[in-house]
């Protein structure tokens, strides 16, 4: 018995804490020639951590269900 409830409880508790997630990814690439921007810093405004793009000028970037501002510098 005490087996079953831990695992009601653990089960509960999980989706408790389980939040909806969404991700925005691509590619920047510079305007005036087309060339990937690599090392671009790519975050949402008002958040504390953000990615940088690879060679290939990739990025992508998760955050909770919510409405943000994107911000490349």
């Amino acid at each position: 018995m005490k087996n079953i409830l831990f695992s009601v409880c653990l089960l509960f508790t999980a989706t408790i804490v389980a939040q909806e997630t969404y991700s925005i990814r691509g590619t920047l690439k510079d305007k005036k020639n087309g060339e990937t921007l690599f090392g671009a810093n790519v975050y949402f405004k008002g958040t504390s951590n953000g990615v940088t793009t690879n060679e290939y000028g990739f990025f992508s970037r998760t955050a909770a269900k919510g409405n943000y501002s994107l911000v490349i510098a």
